[in-house]
């Protein structure tokens, strides 16, 4: 077993398992993991063909704030359960999604896991599936649309350790649900058959994007997954609206009872069904057929959205996936079986004679029918949590058929505490805290069952002082053998011990009590009794009437000629209800199954159905087709004129239509080809997202889907007789190759920065980039704006064009060198008047350029002297140089003259007081200024520099000597 807790009122949430021996003693009770991180929402599932047990849960693994699904597997070897092998991440949210119309979100959470094992296409094999559903939405309101993570493994696999390798799959359907501004929540449950079918059954609600203006729909879904999870998503639906009547006010006020408190008239029949309700928490099995069973509650509804809280009953809806059909199977309370006016139990109309209600409650002038209530709810409060308790604790669950077709159904109920604590009835008061456990058992795959067995603190010594809520049953009922005619079995149930009756943890909290409970686990064995005798005529007596007709009808089951024991009977619908006008035994004669069959009419016209009952299977099935009425006519003759009338769901209905290739993302044009494996039948379709009709355009050519499209087409296929088959739609998106980048201007050599143009005409197509000519990927530079190639830079642009669902374009390259101008030289020292002689260096700042240069005022160039070390100048000279390098444009030509002064008292011997400046005059200056200087030192490098009131240097002077030097 496996759950979420606590072991103290402000610990850390952990995820627990417990094993328990084949004796029911407690092995191993722990948490999973050994890291203190809230964890929460635990799945098990064991494999029956490895027995190894696997978990899966979510808790935050990393930086972000969305929380991860993780997975972990148990060895499990020689009965030693808790030998984790590594756990693995297997959603990392936040997770993208592509939708169906090309909306790509990033901010998914997945989170809640489920799972399943089941097979795999993998020889030796099995697949394991974990289904978490979104947190995000953007609609209305929660539209959690599931992703599935699934592995494939193996004993080998788990006793050593092998990570499994995941891969994943949503439901496009679904996806686009999350996003549309149509609000649809639905509540669904995976399971998986024997032959890698994966099924996601339940309801939804749908309302426009107001949340609040009901959108009357299918509501009913079957989405299928064939091919192990790898194949296309379909989904079926169908209404879980069921038949029923507005039962009198009273025995002589005809009035209908159930009133619409808005316009204070009596809803009519049709404005009134049983619908699936307060089943949010449903799951669903598989039978030894590979039928889907989900167990749900059914409510007593209105057209407009009304449903009666007190009128809520537990049946089940099963798909059958040989039929494409659903039928409806009452689990608690049943109708009785010779009650064959209303379609379903009715809870004011138990007794015969049916369509009558049975009793009134009269007090003074005021009536009602009396009506049998239920509460199949974990709680009598329905205004806990903010009258969300309804919402929060249903708990419906059902169990997959045994290899015996052994099946069970779990639920709770608080009737009797409702009873008393909501309407103080008295009779009821030892039932004050008495949440009860209900479950009924199947011996024949579900299509019959018992009456409920009842667990509770009351009745049951086991249970005293126990308050059990959140029941689960074990995934199959455990076969121990037969008592007489009665199979037997081992029925597990986990559930939580609440100390104080209603959850703390659920905001706003029922009670202000955190004192938690206890997690138990209990077995039943149970006789499972046997279904009811075989009925020889579920029909009643037909309406007499005055005039008739005779049909001389053949009549086949799915084109098989029915039994001698079989029925058939006529139907007229009149004011909403049906009508039995006739009914005849069936006689086989020379291979030839039929009867001749008088029904009851007054009027021309009237739309006559039919139904047979197939005593073999003790089903009640519907035929095709129907005949109009003819007062006094004759309809077919013996033997070779005979009107055919088949039943049975084999050739009823159309088969649905098939896409090949099926639904999905395809990188080049497609051509869409529909099938229908009923033979003669005609494909209508539709591209627009309508629901085709026989109006719609008829299928006859593939459909051509060009590159960049996006298109959902529905299909629907119609035969003459036959029930059209149920809408399917496909999504395709079809992409392709995207275009390869232009780069402009082309690669080369430029001595001009340049501005690189990146474009692609894929639109909507991102270009990614590299410099240093490595192969982009999606994670390199994303291309935003032109890139600036600067001076003195080589580059080797490499470029190549994504977009989501179409295959990347090829990469395409430039190669660029960017040179520019040469730098001018610099002359140092600079020009101006120098003492004896003056030695001029002469660099640029630009490497590895070549300098020319001339002494005699001529303009240099590539063939004057190069030079390559200081220059002496002795007499005044004008110094002209040009830098020049490969692939560059020529520097400008720089010039400086020096003026050669010759000493001015090379003789003077006065020694100064000091080296500087002794004076300048005149004072204040005039156009001319005579500069004194004094060298102390014999022989002494000098050097007088004279900047103007900028800070520019204008003159230098620099020689040897000694005394002291006018300059003018």
């Amino acid at each position: 077993m496996t759950y979420h807790g606590r072991r103290a009122q402000t610990g850390v949430r952990r995820v627990f398992y417990s094993y328990l021996d084949a004796n029911g003693y407690l092995v191993a009770n722990n948490e999973i993991t050994n890291m203190q991180n809230n964890e929460g929402y635990p799945a098990m599932a064991v494999d029956p063909i490895s027995g190894k047990p696997m978990y899966a849960w979510h808790a935050n693994t990393d930086a972000d704030a969305e929380l991860e699904v993780q997975f972990v597997s148990d060895a499990f070897l020689s009965g030693f359960s808790g030998l984790w092998n590594d756990a693995q991440v297997i959603i990392n949210n936040p997770t993208q999604v592509t939708h169906p119309n090309g909306t790509v979100t990033t901010h998914s959470e997945f989170i809640w896991p489920s799972m399943q094992i089941g097979p795999s296409p993998i020889a030796g094999k099995r697949r394991v599936y974990v289904l978490a559903r979104n947190a995000e939405t953007m609609s209305y309101g929660p539209s959690e649309n599931p992703y599935i993570a699934f592995a494939d493994f193996n004993a080998n696999d788990i006793e050593n350790a092998i990570p499994l390798v995941w891969d994943h799959t949503s439901i496009p359907e679904m996806n686009q649900w999350n996003i549309d501004a149509q609000w649809r929540r639905p509540f669904h449950s995976l399971t998986v058959d024997n032959a890698g079918n994966l099924y996601y059954a339940g309801y939804h609600f749908a309302t426009e994007a107001d949340g609040d203006t009901a959108i009357d729909e299918e509501d009913l879904d079957i989405f299928i997954c064939p091919n192990y999870g790898q194949g296309q998503w379909a989904r079926l639906s169908f209404w879980d609206k069921l038949p029923t009547w507005n039962p009198p006010t009273g025995p002589s006020n005809p009035t209908g009872y159930f009133e619409n408190s808005d316009t204070g008239l009596p809803y009519t029949n049709d404005q009134l069904t049983f619908n699936i309700a307060n089943s949010s928490h449903l799951n669903a099995a598989i039978d030894q057929h590979g039928r889907v069973h989900v167990l749900c509650v059914y409510a007593l509804s209105t057209y407009n959205g009304y449903y009666y809280p007190n009128l809520q009953y537990v049946k089940e809806f099963v798909y059958d996936p040989a039929t494409h059909q659903v039928t409806v199977n009452e689990v608690h309370p049943k109708k009785p079986a010779d009650d064959h006016f209303n379609p379903y139990f009715t809870p004011w109309d138990i007794e015969a004679p049916y369509g009558v209600v049975d009793e009134f409650a009269i007090s003074g002038d005021v009536t009602a029918p009396m009506m049998v209530t239920d509460f199949p709810f974990p709680h009598w409060d329905q205004t806990a949590h903010s009258d969300a308790m309804l919402f929060h604790y249903n708990n419906l669950k059902i169990s997959n058929a045994n290899d015996q077709g052994m099946m069970v159904a779990v639920w709770q109920n608080s009737y009797r505490a409702r009873m008393y604590n909501e309407y103080n009835d008295s009779d009821y008061a030892a039932f004050t805290n008495t949440p009860e456990i209900w479950i009924s058992v199947s011996p024949n795959n579900g299509d019959y069952w018992s009456d409920p067995i009842v667990l509770n603190n009351v009745e049951t010594p086991q249970f005293a002082n126990i308050k059990p809520m959140w029941v689960y049953p074990a995934d199959k009922v455990v076969y121990t053998g037969m008592q007489g005619q009665n199979k037997v079995g081992k029925v597990g149930l986990m559930f939580y011990n609440d100390h104080t009756w209603g959850s703390h943890v659920i905001d706003p909290p029922y009670h202000p009590n955190p004192d938690g409970g206890q997690v138990m686990f209990t077995e039943l064995e149970i006789v499972f009794p046997e279904s009811d005798a075989p009925l020889e005529d579920p029909f009643d007596d037909p309406l007499v009437l005055s005039g008739s007709m005779t049909v001389m009808a053949e009549v086949t089951i799915n084109e098989i000629p029915a039994s001698n024991n079989d029925i058939l009977a006529a139907f007229v619908t009149v004011n909403g209800q049906e009508q039995l006008r006739g009914k005849e035994n069936i006689m086989v004669v020379d291979g030839v199954a039929g009867c001749l069959i008088q029904i009851f009419t007054e009027t021309n016209g009237e739309n006559i159905s039919f139904k047979v009952w197939d005593y073999d299977r003790q089903l009640v099935l519907s035929a095709y087709p129907g005949v109009a009425s003819q007062v006094n006519g004759v309809v077919g003759s013996w033997p070779d004129d005979m009107y055919h009338i088949n039943a049975g769901s084999g050739t009823q209905t159309v088969e649905n239509p098939v896409f090949n290739p099926p639904a999905g993302d395809y990188t080049s044009p497609q051509n869409i080809i529909l099938s229908c494996p009923t033979s003669g039948a005609q494909i209508r379709y539709t591209i627009t997202g309508s629901e085709p009709t026989e109006d719609s355009a008829l299928y006859v050519d593939p459909i051509h889907l060009p590159e960049n499209t996006i298109v959902t087409i529905k299909a629907k296929a119609f035969k003459e007789n036959l029930t059209p088959s149920h809408t399917v739609s496909a999504h395709y998106v079809i992409t392709g190759t995207v275009a390869t980048p232009t780069i402009t201007p082309p690669g080369g050599h430029y001595t001009t920065p340049q501005y690189v143009v990146l474009d692609c005409s894929t639109s909507y197509a991102q270009i990614r980039y590299t410099m240093n000519g490595t192969e982009p990927s999606q994670t390199s530079f994303l291309y935003t704006a032109p890139i600036n190639l600067s001076t003195d830079s080589n580059y080797t642009i490499t470029a190549k064009a994504y977009k989501v669902g179409w295959v990347p374009s090829s990469s395409v390259s430039a190669e660029y060198n960017i040179t520019g101008t040469v730098a001018p030289p610099i002359f140092d020292p600079p020009a101006g008047m120098y003492k004896e002689m003056v030695e001029v260096s002469i660099n640029c700042p630009l490497p590895n350029a070549n300098i020319h240069y001339t002494l005699d005022g001529s303009t240099p160039d590539e063939s004057s002297p190069q030079y390559a070390e200081p220059i002496t100048i002795t007499e005044d000279t004008t110094l002209k140089a040009i830098a020049l390098k490969t692939n560059w444009l020529p520097s400008d030509i720089v010039e400086a003259s020096y003026e050669i002064i010759p000493v001015s008292n090379p003789d003077d011997t006065q020694t100064p007081l000091f080296t500087g400046i002794h004076n300048v005059y005149p004072n204040p200056f005039s156009d001319t200024a005579t500069i004194r200087i004094g060298i102390k030192g014999p022989n002494q490098d000098y050097q007088l520099n004279i900047y103007n009131l900028k800070g520019q240097r204008v003159h230098q002077y620099m020689g040897k000597a000694k005394g002291f030097q006018d300059y003018h």
